[in-house]
Parts: C-alpha cells; sequence; structure tokens
C-alpha cells in the first residue's frame, strides 16, 4: 500500500487504529480482490469490516486498499466512492455491478479452455470441471454446451 497515495485520504491513519484487528493489505488474512467472485470478497471484507469496528464511511473508503492495483482507479470511481456519500449499501451493488459479469466470463473462459491432462484421472478431471461451471451463471450457457465442452475436454482415450 502506498502511503503516500492513501494517507490523503486518511487511509492510513484509519489502518493505524485498528491495527491490532484489521489486517494490512497484503497481510495474512486479508481479503483481496483481484478481479475474480467479487461477491465472495465483499462478504469476507463485510465481515472483518464489521468484527473490527470500522464505521460504514471506513468501510466503504478503505476498499481500495485491498483490491489488485490495476483495479482501485475503476473502484475509486464508482458513484458511491467518488461522492463521498460512503453508503456501504450502494457501494457493494456498484462493486457487483461493475465486476460480477467480469468473473463470469472468466469462468466461461477458463471452462471452454479446460482440458483433461496426460496425467489426470477422470475423476479429478470431472472434479475441476464441475468446480468451473459452479463459477458460470445460470443461463450463461445451455446444458448441451456445457456437455459438449466436457466431453470436448477429455483425452481421446478415456
Amino acid at each position: 500500500m502506498s502511503t503516500n497515495e492513501d494517507a490523503s485520504g486518511g487511509v492510513f491513519e484509519t489502518l493505524h487504529k485498528h491495527t491490532s484487528q484489521l489486517p494490512l493489505p497484503g497481510q495474512s488474512g486479508a481479503p483481496f480482490f483481484d478481479g475474480e467472485d467479487v461477491e465472495e470478497f465483499l462478504t469476507s471484507w463485510a465481515q472483518l469490516a464489521d468484527a473490527c469496528g470500522l464505521s460504514r464511511r471506513d468501510k466503504v473508503k478503505m476498499v481500495p486498499g485491498y483490491v489488485e492495483k490495476s483495479l482501485r482507479h475503476t473502484v475509486r470511481m464508482l458513484e458511491a466512492y467518488a461522492s463521498g456519500d460512503w453508503e456501504w449499501d450502494d457501494f457493494r451493488q456498484q462493486m457487483v455491478d461493475e465486476f460480477a459479469e467480469q468473473g463470469m466470463v472468466s469462468g466461461v473462459h477458463e471452462l471452454r479452455t479446460h482440458c483433461a491432462t496426460e496425467h489426470e484421472d477422470i475423476v479429478a478431471y470431472t472434479r475441476k470441471f464441475n468446480s468451473l461451471n459452479a463459477k458460470v451463471e445460470d443461463g450463461e450457457l445451455t446444458e448441451r454446451e456445457v456437455c459438449q465442452l466436457y466431453l470436448g475436454g477429455l483425452p481421446e482415450r478415456v
């Protein structure tokens, strides 16, 4: 975390007040958002922020420090953040609106490119496929497409 970037917004001071409870960005146990699974990140962040007693303002204001650097600008430009209203429910919804589809597209891409490796048995391949398929939103792929992707990823000799 860059202190000159975040101190101007008071984030450094907030971190200092809560360091005994709140893990610093990058520290073990700290939630981190890399663009994937926004819902999981937001749930983890909200639970941690509430457990640490962060104010509703700090709960929103501190999020960018726990976000991949390339995504921070996007997070800061969300209306609920940029406006200074700091309403968690609005911010959360805007994060979901902004990033949920990105994770879904990535999930479909992973599913489309998943193939069994030479040394992977059918059970391991099926588990991995099902795990990737669980990331895909309902209705994004038809049952037929899922079956085609599954069969297409199998080695020629099963």
